[in-house]
């Protein structure tokens, strides 16, 4: 069984863009993080090490906004690739069917 888990709503400020004007101050950058995952172990345990850390995926999505500057909201969404300089695993495989 998957389950739906989303960060909505989340807001860090960036220096992305094309144009230098776009890098040269911070602007405010909207992110929305939709997971899907089976929760019951978590849900029978209320174990948090079995189910992913709602602040692990926070601090990703921010250490990407907030690290070097991209041209390309493209490249900023890619996910499977490790965060820059952070100490949180990049997230798991998907499971393969």
């Amino acid at each position: 069984m998957t389950d739906r888990i989303v960060l909505a709503n989340m807001v860090f400020h960036g220096r992305h863009g094309v144009g230098p004007a776009e890098r040269s101050n911070p602007q405010p950058f909207e992110i929305d993080v939709e997971m899907h995952l089976d929760t019951r172990p978590a849900g029978l345990t209320d174990d948090l090490s079995k189910t992913v850390d709602y602040r692990d995926i926070f601090e990703i999505c921010r250490s990407i906004v907030e690290g070097p500057s991209r041209q390309l909201i493209e490249t900023l969404a890619r996910v499977d690739r490790p965060p820059p300089s952070s100490t949180v695993p990049p997230p798991p495989e998907p499971p393969r069917s």
